[in-house]
Order: structure tokens, then sequence, then C-alpha cells
């Protein structure tokens, strides 16, 4: 029993079809002969052995299931993040227009005939319908947030309740969400073109190093000087073995990036580590790291002196200056960049943030919008919302907390946004429409551009592995040319 139910789990149509498509044997046996067919003609073309045939077959079919499933999965994952933003879109409109939640969701689940998402509204419906709990509401929603764990989906939920509780202005809560939505769109789609891009880019490289590798096994039994064929060499063999497989799998490693959770909203860095680099940023360690740079400083002037006394050598002063130039630099260096990770930090989180604020204007004035916010504000932003909301206790009336906030990092767009909610908040600054719709637009060009940050950084991680193909095929070429000078220089001597 147990081993069925492993065998279940492990069952490659059976999991296809846990993503919602059907899959056929046939399809399926189709593509594993394809992938066997290009094994064996990728091991004629380096003449592998039968023992050579045997590992690349196996690494190309065990790789095919990851592969086949992978395909079908980021499938899944673009249908889930299309539901979601729909859902965002519809429920937007329908609860701004002044019904209630339950009214808009058996508005919305019209949307969605059937599949997923059909099956969690339907179960949220049923929740406030039949629940006798005050929370009813609340607990519908926090329904739709097991199946869809998105940041957006729950400030949409926290809106829909704050309003229905409390009431508040509908229309600029509308325009927020439907500008941030809009964004995150935009900017989800951008990155998905980036990797498409990056796995073509990929691709091209392993066939690029793949003929190279190719070309250094063929040339040498044409060019006359050399005429040997050293594809039959036993290192020759195995690295042109290693390297097949090496191609396998690091095109299953890059195609598991395409079905990456499109919704998957997991921070770079966690709270605790936020923390961290702002508290040693502020730490007072000034002294120590003047002390630590002149301890380091002495010791390379003594050693330098030493060395210099036994090799009588100018360059050994000139390697001593770099490094002591180096060890006085380090603390302000160290400090600088620790600025430049916080400066990054900010203007991926801060949006984030202002979102929350602009949210709970839409039924509070702007310091109890900011104090609410705390709670839920990301761990980089809170001790200098911290002490500003503290200077505000102190001094609601004064511009000082607001001008001061994060103004030691100079990140764009900060001081304007503050400068906006400073003018809502004294009702200065002449129609205070006109400050709302500003605040709309900061906080929509705030958000764009926090989310072009983190699509450069998730980006950036995977153009690293654009490098594996080539050090492979460095490798791979080493060897047989190391071969190929070794047999040709044997062959020559035996000659003499």
């Amino acid at each position: 029993m147990k081993n069925r139910k492993k065998y279940e789990k492990t069952n490659l149509i059976a999991e296809i079809e846990k993503l919602g498509y059907k899959v056929s044997v046939k399809s399926l046996l189709g593509t594993f002969a394809s992938v066997v067919a290009g094994c064996i003609a990728a091991g004629y073309l380096f003449k592998l052995k039968p023992m050579g045939y045997v590992i690349v077959c196996i690494v190309a079919v065990m790789c095919t299931f990851s592969i086949i499933y992978q395909s079908y999965k980021a499938k899944y994952e673009q249908r889930r993040f299309s539901d979601v933003s729909i859902y965002l879109e519809r429920m937007i409109y329908y609860f701004s227009s002044g019904i209630t939640i339950l009214d808009s969701l058996e508005l919305i689940i019209k949307v969605f005939p059937s599949g997923e998402m059909h099956d969690v509204l339907a179960k949220a419906i049923s929740i406030i319908r039949t629940a006798n709990v005050s929370n009813a509401d609340k607990a519908a929603l926090d329904e739709i947030e097991k199946t869809y764990p998105v940041k957006r989906v729950k400030t949409l939920h926290k809106f829909m309740l704050q309003l229905q509780k409390n009431g508040g202005n509908a229309e600029l809560g509308k325009n927020i969400l439907l500008a941030d939505r809009r964004n995150w769109v935009d900017r989800t789609m951008e990155l998905q073109a980036g990797k498409r891009n990056f796995k073509r880019d990929i691709v091209i490289a392993i066939a690029i190093v793949t003929a190279m590798c190719l070309f250094a096994i063929y040339v040498p039994q044409y060019v006359k000087q050399f005429n040997v064929d050293i594809s039959l060499n036993p290192l020759v063999q195995a690295t042109s073995v290693v390297l097949l497989c090496a191609d396998i799998l690091i095109y299953t490693h890059i195609n598991k990036f395409m079905s990456k959770n499109w919704l998957d909203e997991k921070p770079e860095k966690t709270d605790e580590e936020c923390k961290k680099i702002y508290d040693n940023y502020y730490s007072n360690n000034s002294k120590r790291d003047v002390i630590i740079a002149a301890i380091c400083s002495a010791v390379t002037v003594v050693a330098g002196v030493l060395l210099y006394i036994r090799i009588h050598s100018v360059f050994i002063f000139a390697v001593m200056a770099v490094l002591v130039i180096f060890f006085i630099k380090s603390p302000a260096l160290g400090k600088k960049e620790v600025r430049k990770q916080i400066q990054r930090m900010i203007e991926i989180n801060y949006p984030e943030w202002l979102l929350q604020v602009s949210l709970y204007l839409a039924t509070e004035n702007v310091p109890v919008a900011m104090t609410k916010s705390y709670e839920e504000a990301p761990a980089i932003i809170k001790p200098a919302l911290f002490k500003m909301l503290k200077e505000l206790d102190a001094d609601p009336a004064s511009s000082e907390p607001y001008n001061n906030f994060l103004k030691e990092f100079n990140v764009d767009g900060v001081e304007e946004s503050m400068t906006a909610l400073y003018s809502l908040a004294t009702s200065e600054g002449g129609d205070i429409t006109d400050e709302f719709s500003n605040l709309i637009r900061r906080n929509s060009e705030l958000n764009n551009k926090a989310e072009k940050l983190k699509n450069e950084d998730k980006l950036y991680m995977m153009g690293l592995n654009i490098w594996l193909p080539s050090g492979i095929c460095c490798a791979k070429i080493l060897c047989d040319f190391a071969v190929l000078f070794s047999t040709y220089f044997l062959s020559s001597l035996s000659l003499i």
C-alpha cells in the first residue's frame, strides 16, 4: 500500500492532471522517443562508445520527466496569475460601486465559470451565507487568501473590510488599487519576457559551445600536421559524456525558472536581516573600526619592512602602500556600501508602505493612517517611521517629522510624497483633491520603479547561469587539447 501511494505520487500523468491538464500516454512516449533519438544522434557525432550512449540517454530520459512537468506547471502558473489579475480588477470595480462584499463575490464568480478560482469563490460565498459569526466576511476573504497568498489580494481585502465597516472614500481606494494592479501586471509580463529571452540565450549558448567542442574533436583529423583521431581516447570519451549530460542538466535547470510561481512575493531579505543591516549602519562602531584599521596597517608595515630586509624588492613597498591605503579607507567604504544597500531596500519597499497609508486615507486622517500602517510597514522603514510618529505625538502640526523622514538616505520620491502627506494633514496647498491626485500619481510611479528594481534583481541572478555552458566548454576543450598534444608528441617521438 505504501509503495502504491509512492507510485501514484510520482506518476507524471497524475501530477499533470493535478494542474488541470490532460496528457495521453501516446504523446508522452512520442516525446521520450524523440529525446532518445536526439541523444543517439549527439552520441554518434561525438563518436561515443555504447556505455556513453547509455549514460546520456538515461540522464536525458530522467530529465525529460522534469521538463515535461515544468512545461505544464508554467502554463498553470500563468493561468493562476491571469485569474488573480482579473479578480483584482473586477473586485475593485464591483466593490467600489457601493455594494457589499457578498454581492461583489456573487458578481465576480460569474467571471470564472469553472476552475480553481471558481471553486474558492464558491466556498467563500458559502461561508458568508452559512456562518453564524460576526466576522464572516473576513473568514470568506481569508479562504481566498489561502489559495492565492498574494500581497495585493490581502491589501484589497483589508481595504474592503475597512471600508465596509467604517465607510469612507471608495473612489480614492479604487484609483490607487487599479494603478497598483496595472503596474504589477505590466512588470510581471516584462519579467516573464525577460525570462523567455534568457532561456533563448542559454539554448543558443549550449548549441554554440557544443559545436565548438565538436570542432575540437574533428579538426585534428583533417589537419595534415596532426592527422590524429582523439575521439576514442578514454578522457575525450568521458568529457564528451560529461558535456552532453551537462547540457541536458543546464537546460532542465533553466527550464525550472520558467515555471516558478508568478505570484511568488518572497522578499530578498527577512525583516530580521533588514533590521540588522539598519542597526549596524547606525551603531557607533567607528572608533572600533579605526582601531582595527590602525592595527592592520601597523602589521602590514612591519611585515613589509621585514620582507624588504630579506628580499630587497621595491615591489614590497608598493604592495604595502596599497594595503595600508585600503585598511585606512575600509571603514568609510564599508559604511558607504551599507548605505547604498539600505537605499536600494528603501526604493523597493517604500512604495509598498505608501500604498498602505494611501488606502488608510480613504477612512482616516494622515497621522492615524501612518500609525495604523506601522505594524505592517516594511522592516527597513520601521525605525524611521517610529521616530516620525514619536515626533508627531510631541508636535502634530510640525512639518519637520515629514521633511526629515528617511532624509539621510536621499531616496527619490520620498520627499515629494511626504510633502503631499503633510499638505493633506494640514489641509493646505489649495484643493485637497489635487493633493490626493498627486499622491496617487506619485505612488504609482514609485511602485512601478520598485517592481522594475525587483525584476532587475531576479534577472541578474538568472543571468549568472549564462556562464555555465561556457565554463564546461572551456574545461572540455582544454582536456581535448591536452590529449591532442600528448598524442601528437608521443607519435612524433616514436618516429625518431
